[in-house]
């Protein structure tokens, strides 16, 4: 099921996550900022508001040991068809020739 949360509501949302397993940790932000490498005041801006590139959101990932999740975050899926003939169809094999 597909929705559209709003990019802001969905930076937010992904800045929450990450705050909670830096609490789970029992690391502070100034501890993590200084583990990551990500300036404090950027770091509180991202929990506060969700805002932070790409870059620094790897390292703060890395630094809590979830660069993974990062690296699964558009994993191609195949298209699946219930039978050959939608998988015929959507790729236009053709049908060998007659003599």
């Amino acid at each position: 099921m597909a929705y559209f949360l709003g990019e802001k509501f969905l930076c937010k949302k992904i800045a929450e996550k990450l705050k909670k397993i830096r609490l789970s940790k029992n690391l502070s932000q100034k501890t993590l900022a200084e583990n990551s490498g990500v300036a404090l005041g950027t770091l509180k801006l991202f929990e506060r508001t969700g805002q932070i590139s790409l870059f620094k959101l790897a390292m703060i990932a890395s630094a809590l040991n979830r660069a993974n999740e990062l690296d699964q975050l558009f994993e191609y899926e195949p298209e699946r068809y219930r039978t050959l003939k939608e998988f015929e169809r959507a790729h236009h094999i053709p049908q060998r020739g007659r003599k």
